[in-house]
């Protein structure tokens, strides 16, 4: 089993845009498209602020430079390294000239305007009225509608893109848990991006999560109706622990 902890804002959005992105295509081959029309909406105000483009371009950017100093190393796989640089400058590219029109596209489009018609806070479209539901009922199965959906895949790719990175590069730790508890002193030049804790029995584990350290208490599930929490795990154990780090005065 392995559990994903984020550990920066970054990833905090990646892991809620990729969240989103696949409860959409549920809902959608569910046939429950007012549903998804309210995850869409989520999705459109999450693009549409501008902290987090900014904090997803410096990220970027870090990124690009390390495997652009990686990729004079003779020892590195030359191919991957450049395809990856490839998508990191695609993403950015987006972000830094695309995304706006896009944001722009998605506000003056006919279906969104008529959706956020008569609502006292348009943001929220968690309550549908009648009409609004005529209207969702009118478009429904159209390529226009789906092409409306389609808006936010750059954003969500970008999110992807980045996870994926984060997912992939890693520093690894063997730890052992002696009584269900381990921890793991943090390095202080950097910042820890996502963390992944892997551990081969089906246990769960609190996590704690400071500057200097990161402690890991682990429970196992309950198996009876009146235990609304945990059992705390007494035995020892060995738990994979993977952190993404980037460098603090880089980010």
């Amino acid at each position: 089993m392995i559990f994903e902890f984020p550990t920066h804002d970054v990833s905090r959005f990646c892991l809620r845009l990729e969240k989103l992105s696949a409860q959409i295509v549920s809902l959608r081959q569910a046939k429950l498209l007012h549903m998804a029309i309210e995850h869409q909406v989520e999705l459109l105000q999450l693009m549409d602020r501008p902290d987090i483009r900014t904090k997803f371009v410096k990220v970027l950017h870090v990124l690009l430079q390390r495997y652009q100093d990686f990729i004079k190393e003779n020892h590195v796989d030359q191919i991957f390294l450049q395809q990856l640089i490839s998508r990191i400058k695609q993403a950015l590219f987006f972000l830094e000239h695309d995304l706006r029109n896009l944001v722009q596209e998605a506000h003056e489009s006919a279906f969104t305007s008529q959706l956020i018609q008569g609502f006292s806070a348009p943001a929220r479209l968690c309550e549908f009225s009648h009409p609004v539901l005529a209207i969702i009922d009118q478009f429904a199965g159209s390529k226009w509608l789906a092409n409306w959906f389609d808006l936010t895949a750059p954003f969500q790719n970008v999110g992807q893109l980045l996870l994926d990175i984060f997912r992939m590069d890693i520093e690894e730790y063997l730890l052992m848990a002696h009584g269900g508890h381990c921890y793991l002193e943090l390095p202080s030049q950097y910042e820890v991006m996502l963390l992944q804790i892997e551990i081969s029995e089906p246990l769960f584990p609190i996590i704690s999560y400071g500057r200097a350290r990161v402690s890991l208490h682990f429970q196992q599930f309950a198996n009876k109706p009146h235990h609304q929490l945990g059992l705390p795990v007494t035995r020892s154990m060995e738990v994979r622990v993977k952190m993404s780090q980037l460098s603090k005065s880089a980010v």
